[in-house]
């Protein structure tokens, strides 16, 4: 009978200390993967930040200059003061500011959507 008591007193013992110990486990996971979600959360708006900033300066001062270089080059070239490379080579430099401005737009929509994902709006 008193084998029985032990033996019944240290297998709950044994559970309630495996019990403690999965208890920890799963803490332990969870600041573990709370750590790295704060931390991917972090870098993710760093991007944001970078790209708006980028953004900002495209539509406020790249942009306009880009299509003033077209206007001007299809001015010139109409005119007579620009050969025809020139004006294609003005053209080209404009539209690789439109498709830098696009790209850019494009990485500011993607680290927004990541941003939505991480924090749950999104799944």
């Amino acid at each position: 009978m008193e084998y029985q008591f032990l033996y019944c007193f240290f297998s709950q013992s044994a559970k309630i200390k495996a019990s403690k110990i999965n208890q920890q486990i799963a803490l332990n996971n969870y600041e573990y993967y709370k750590s790295a979600v704060y931390g991917e959360f972090q870098t993710l708006l760093q991007e944001y930040l970078k790209f708006k900033v980028m953004l900002e300066y495209y539509e406020k001062t790249a942009i306009p200059q880009s299509e003033l270089i077209i206007e001007q080059s299809g001015k010139s070239y109409r005119a007579g003061n620009i050969g025809y490379v020139e004006y294609v080579l003005n053209l080209n430099n404009a539209l690789e500011i439109k498709t830098n401005y696009l790209k850019t737009l494009n990485n500011y929509n993607q680290s927004v959507i990541a941003i939505d994902k991480i924090m749950g709006k999104i799944y």
